[in-house]
């Protein structure tokens, strides 16, 4: 018998190993780490079973049977859960080698059995999960326990057990925070033939279980795992690179151009100042002029002719970057006005200006 049990566990965990690994195989897809109060729910199950027997006459009266099923999602394949189901009955008493707890009593409680088990999502398994999940879905669920029987007049039973079971499950809501599962399930009174361990079907119950499954609320604030998709986590990461490199080779040939180019930065790239122009850059999405972006300006000598052009970033719609850029020009002109310069001419031209950053207002001196 510990060898028997020895060669169970070996090959579940290879299996579960296994299928833990498949579940984390797309390259594609992240699954927010969770902690270990994620991922949890409370089940109640309500259903009939019968002995497995091939004469159907056999099997009546069902027995009742609830339970309860508390389950840690490790994964959008893979779970594990802790069940406690209650068989009730009253048929009359008489020894039956075909039913499940040896015995059918006027106990009000015929048998009780606690079992772990493991649950894969099939659905998740061959499709993939998607970002939660889908409105119907289908999977296995298995495991061993103990199986207590209450025989009258005699000593009450203990044996091994073990469960096989297809879930079939329908989640409810926008949020998925409940199932309804309808259940194919088969019990196995593992150790019911004296001194020997087997699934024998004259040792079994096979029936119906529904269960209500609620899923409690994540970390994250869902009632599923959260995922992120690499692909296009990736695409903009490119785009931002692209866009970066594009700014600095614009600065580059502003150097080049002008050999006198002076690059000022404090915090972060405010202007940059040649001989005949001077580039401010703004915050996003605002046109008011920092202390670094005054100070440019104030280089600039007074009773200077100048002209100025306002640009925007791509972010935004096109009315609405032009009338930005508008205003980073506007307000570059104000405060030059002031200072005694010439305003001969300021314009925003949106994101026209074919740069891929263009946060910025630029100051060319007329001669």
């Amino acid at each position: 018998m510990k060898k028997f049990y020895f060669n169970t566990f070996r090959g579940l965990l290879l299996s579960l190993m296994l299928l833990f690994a498949v579940s984390f195989a797309s390259a594609q897809t992240a699954i927010q780490k969770s902690k270990l109060t994620d991922n949890i729910s409370l089940g109640v199950n309500v259903g009939a079973t019968g002995p497995m027997t091939m004469n159907l006459n056999n099997m009546f009266p069902l027995n009742a049977t609830i339970g309860l099923t508390a389950t840690k999602q490790v994964t959008p394949i893979l779970g594990f859960n802790l069940e406690g189901m209650t068989w009730l009955g009253s048929n009359t008493t008489e020894v039956a080698g075909t039913r499940f707890d040896h015995y059918i009593a006027h106990n009000t409680i015929r048998a009780f059995d606690l079992g772990a088990n493991t649950t894969l999502n099939l659905t998740n398994l061959f499709k993939g999960y998607q970002s939660k999940p889908r409105v119907f879905e289908y999977g296995i669920e298995g495991g061993i326990g103990w199986l207590h029987t209450l025989i009258p007049n005699a000593p009450n039973d203990n044996d091994f057990s073990a469960k096989t079971q297809i879930n079939f499950m329908l989640n409810l809501g926008k949020s998925r925070a409940s199932t309804l599962s309808l259940s194919p399930v088969i019990w196995w009174n593992l150790t019911g033939v004296p001194d020997k361990v087997s699934f024998n079907r004259n040792y079994a119950q096979l029936g119906l279980l529904a269960t209500y499954t609620y899923h409690f609320k994540n970390s994250h604030g869902k009632h599923y795992f959260k995922t992120y998709d690499i692909s296009a986590m990736q695409n903009e990461i490119n785009v931002l690179q692209e866009k970066l490199a594009d700014q600095d080779r614009w600065i580059n040939e502003l150097r080049m151009k002008k050999p006198n180019t002076v690059l000022i930065t404090k915090d972060r790239p405010v202007f940059i100042q040649v001989p005949t122009e001077t580039v401010v850059y703004f915050a996003f999405d605002d046109f008011t002029l920092d202390d670094n972006a005054t100070n440019a300006l104030d280089r600039i000598p007074k009773e200077s002719k100048v002209s100025i052009v306002g640009t925007a970033s791509t972010e935004g719609t096109e009315d609405y970057n032009l009338k930005l850029s508008q205003n980073r020009a506007d307000a570059v002109a104000d405060y030059l006005k002031a200072r005694g310069v010439t305003v001969e001419k300021s314009e925003g031209i949106g994101t026209s200006f074919g740069r891929a950053s263009n946060r910025v207002a630029i100051v060319t001196l007329n001669k």
